[in-house]
């Protein structure tokens, strides 16, 4: 809800309209090609998100976000179409021969070329035997990692490119043939469906209808894979097989109440935290201390112990849990659908919240109550922001929120997550507290933008302090260095209670829902069983329109209207557990040139539907079980 994936897109555009100004053209194409890639990040995460329903409510309740995030799409679309016409105009004053005569002219025909949107890691050029090398060599140095050659002569061409690394990144295709789906899937490697585009400087009528049947194949093979792990896929099989979990553990709602009233110390591990660590020592009984789980170590070593613990990505990195003792006397907040190594650690108790994909389900209000929040942060932050700010805190503070690599990325002690270091045309630049400019990175940019929009929301019910000693500059918090914050200062004068151990004093008076969550489980596996039969209803009718060669689909279109229902509202697991599957549709429904081919590939995609379906069904009858074992 206060994400701001346009922010940063907007500041590239900005940066490439004025570089195209000044006629600095590779300095323009960077910022082009950084562009499609946030663009890309954009549409991956509008599939990600929360139903449309639920974004239409967050918006009514918050018209300020709605307001502001208009403003900036209408900025970016208005700058996407000066840039769109500037490529168009430069690429339109030079022939295609003259094109082909330079790197620089092969540039340029390619920024005119290549989408709008592309992800040069996940998306896939295919290019042909005219001009393919050139291309291919174009795109290698702009960071393209995946192409497809469609050639008269496979073997031919593997000989003479083996040498120079063409097998890595290259699957070579005899023109006109379906690619099998084994070959598909060693490049559909990743976290989202790939976007396919043909390169060529002389597209043929032949081209065309090879490029056709490539997309289809990579459709197909995304719809009906099994060996590939989809993000939605793992978050929604850990959610189910850790409900029989869930079922004893507190919902973070139980926690309410110590938020309510409450000073919040939300803390992050950037490296300006190390800075503060004595200090924080000192005054820790001043702030309930809501930490990053990468940040533990750092505040053990400081002999700071946190109240709460938070952890929010839904992969194995496990290797982030610290190795302390320490940590059994810290409570973690988490999503439900984490990875089952955060469950398995020793914290002193586990507080899951509701993953935003499952808010709407019996199984999520049987879990969480009818009153559930809905916690929307893209980062561990911002998360713990809105979590302390929905639940009422008197004020938030952030301390080591860097959220620039100035410094490096993570205080001594914290955990990197992420290995691969950015190149440094990667960076983005952000205003420092002290007015300086600071590098980032484009997702840290996001995440300043989405804590501007929560101040744009909170800071006339809340006070909101940024005291990192060095980093991004927030609008709407006050910057206050750490040493002269209100309550720092004010540590001295009056005895406080002690604390309440959270841990101890909410996890043994959590109440057993199994029963609750049992019966909402079978009224899910209702539903996917519902699904399931409706689609094979439509594959059958799909394959009997190919063989009867009726155009006829009145029956088809009544089937999807109550599948659609189904996803949408009755059962939103099916819905985000198959979105790789409906995006593979959408993208291979493009390449089609007939009903037929429309009808097998929805055929194949229904098949694949059911086959979830049941997935789903087998993984919550396992759960079932284990909770009336437990009983």
């Amino acid at each position: 809800m206060y994400a701001a994936t346009l922010e940063p897109l907007l500041q590239q555009c900005n940066e490439a309209v004025s570089m195209a100004k000044a006629g600095a053209i590779d300095d323009a194409r960077v910022c082009l090609d950084r562009i499609r890639l946030l663009r890309s990040m954009l549409a991956q995460n509008s599939h990600d998100a929360m139903p449309e329903r639920g974004v239409q409510v967050e918006f009514g309740r918050h018209p300020e976000l709605l307001r502001s995030y208009v403003e900036v799409a209408a900025s970016v679309n208005e700058r996407l179409a000066l840039l769109h016409q500037w490529i168009t105009e430069s690429r339109a004053s030079f022939s295609t021969t003259e094109l082909r005569q330079s790197h620089a002219g092969m540039n340029l025909f390619i920024d005119d070329a290549l989408p709008g949107i592309w992800d040069f890691a996940q998306d896939i050029v295919i290019v042909t035997d005219l001009d393919g090398e050139v291309i291919r060599r174009v795109l290698r140095a702009r960071g393209q990692k995946k192409f497809v050659w469609i050639t008269e002569s496979v073997e031919q061409r593997q000989i003479a490119y083996a040498e120079d690394g063409g097998e890595a990144d290259t699957l070579w295709v005899r023109a006109g043939e379906f690619p099998e789906r084994s070959q598909l899937e060693e490049v559909l490697c990743g976290v989202s469906v790939p976007r396919a585009s043909l390169i060529t400087t002389e597209a043929s009528a032949d081209d065309e209808k090879h490029f056709f049947t490539v997309a289809r194949a990579i459709g197909a093979a995304v719809i009906g894979g099994t060996t590939i792990q989809w993000l939605p896929q793992m978050t929604s099989e850990q959610w189910v097989a850790g409900l029989p979990n869930l079922a004893s553990l507190p919902s973070v709602m139980a926690i309410k109440p110590e938020f309510e009233g409450a000073n919040v110390l939300v803390v992050s591990p950037g490296p300006s935290l190390e800075q503060d660590l004595e200090l924080l020592s000192q005054v820790q009984d001043r702030f309930l201390i809501v930490a990053s789980v990468k940040a533990l170590s750092a505040l053990f070593d400081a002999g700071v112990q946190p109240d709460l613990a938070i952890w929010q990505d839904p992969r194995d990195h496990s290797g982030a849990i610290p190795n302390r003792p320490e940590i059994a006397g810290v409570s973690l907040i988490l999503n439900e659908s984490c990875h089952p190594a955060f469950y398995d650690a020793p914290f002193a108790t586990h507080f899951a919240y509701p993953d935003p994909g499952f808010l709407s389900s019996d199984v999520s209000r049987a879990l969480h109550g009818e009153a559930a929040c809905q916690f929307s942060g893209t980062s561990v932050s911002t998360l713990s922001v809105v979590m302390a700010l929905e639940f009422g805190a008197q004020s938030v503070t952030l301390l080591g929120q860097d959220l620039s690599v100035a410094g490096g990325q993570y205080v001594s002690g914290g955990f990197a997550t992420d290995t691969s270091c950015p190149d440094q045309d990667d960076y983005l630049t952000c205003q420092g507290i002290n007015g300086e400019q600071l590098p980032t990175l484009p997702n840290y940019y996001s995440f300043i933008a989405e804590f501007q929009n929560i101040a744009r929301h909170f800071e006339t019910a809340t006070t909101l302090t940024n005291s990192t000693a060095r980093g991004a500059y927030l609008e709407g918090w006050s910057h206050i260095p750490f040493s002269q914050h209100p309550i720092v200062l004010g540590a001295s004068e009056e005895m406080l209670p002690e604390k309440t151990n959270i841990g101890e004093h909410y996890g043994l008076a959590c109440t057993d829902r199994r029963s609750e969550l049992s019966a909402a489980l079978h009224a899910t596996v209702s539903c996917l069983d519902h699904g399931a039969r409706i689609c094979d209803e439509l594959q059958r009718e799909c394959l009997e329109k190919i063989q009867s060669g009726s155009n006829d689909c009145t029956v088809i279109d009544l089937l999807e209207k109550r599948l659609k229902l189904i996803m949408d509202e009755e059962c939103p697991l099916l819905r985000y557990y198959t979105s790789r599957q409906s995006m593979a549709l959408m993208a291979a429904t493009e390449s089609v040139q007939n009903l037929e081919q429309n009808l097998r590939i929805s055929a194949d995609y229904y098949d694949s539907i059911a086959q979830s379906a049941r997935h789903l069904i087998t993984l919550s009858q396992k759960s079932l079980e284990m909770m009336e074992r437990a009983h």
